[in-house]
């Protein structure tokens, strides 16, 4: 395949999940049909196929590539994690929902989509997303555990908070983006708040005495 041609064929799947994402998020995924998709990305059926076994399919790669694109992006807020600095943590507890909010805002119909178009397709796919999710879970877990290992977080289920931060978060977000009951300032400062008092709840004497240092 010459490079043009694969240029070509680049630009015309992104199209595809352009129009797909923002389809799946206006109409939900099951009234989102592949001729709707196609006839807005103006693409014939059998270009669509070229590029994706069928609609199940193009929804499992938008969500694998969207949650992973804002869950990298995430993760690079915490690297380097190695100065012990507390402060600095808890500074950057704010980045962190600034950062995501920010992603929110720019790509809410992907947000949409993931968050409520994944689930209800069928156990598979339930499952998949599922799975997806807790991978932030699993990110923020590891955090707990990390602190935990220095001795300035007192023993918990790391695992159970990483949950629960991560649902947390996760609604806020739909909410927001869905009812829009409260404003992007509210929603951060609140998410802060809860993550800065949860932080400083599991300090040990140890933790609490160099962050007062």
């Amino acid at each position: 395949m010459s490079k043009g041609s694969q240029r070509r064929r680049e630009l015309t799947r992104a199209r595809i999940l352009a129009v797909a994402r923002r389809l799946f998020s206006q109409k939900g995924y099951h009234n989102a049909q592949v001729m709707d998709i196609c006839r807005e990305a103006r693409i014939s059926a059998g270009t669509f196929y070229v590029h994706f076994k069928n609609k199940r399919d193009l929804l499992e790669q938008i969500a694998r590539e969207s949650l992973e694109e804002v869950r990298q992006t995430l993760r690079r807020l915490r690297e380097p994690e190695t100065s012990g600095d507390l402060k600095e943590r808890l500074r950057r507890i704010r980045d962190t929902y600034t950062t995501y909010f920010d992603y929110v805002e720019r790509h809410p119909e992907q947000m949409l989509m993931v968050l409520r178009g994944t689930f209800g397709v069928d156990q598979d796919m339930d499952g998949a997303a599922w799975r997806y999710l807790n991978r932030f879970a699993e990110d923020i877990a590891e955090d707990f555990e990390n602190w935990q290992r220095r001795g300035v977080f007192r023993k918990c289920n790391a695992r159970l908070l990483g949950h629960m931060v991560n649902g947390m978060t996760l609604q806020v977000a739909h909410s927001y983006l869905v009812e829009k009951r409260f404003t992007r300032e509210e929603a951060l400062e609140t998410l802060v708040e809860v993550g800065t008092a949860l932080f400083r709840h599991y300090l040990t004497a140890k933790g609490k005495r160099l962050l007062r240092s």
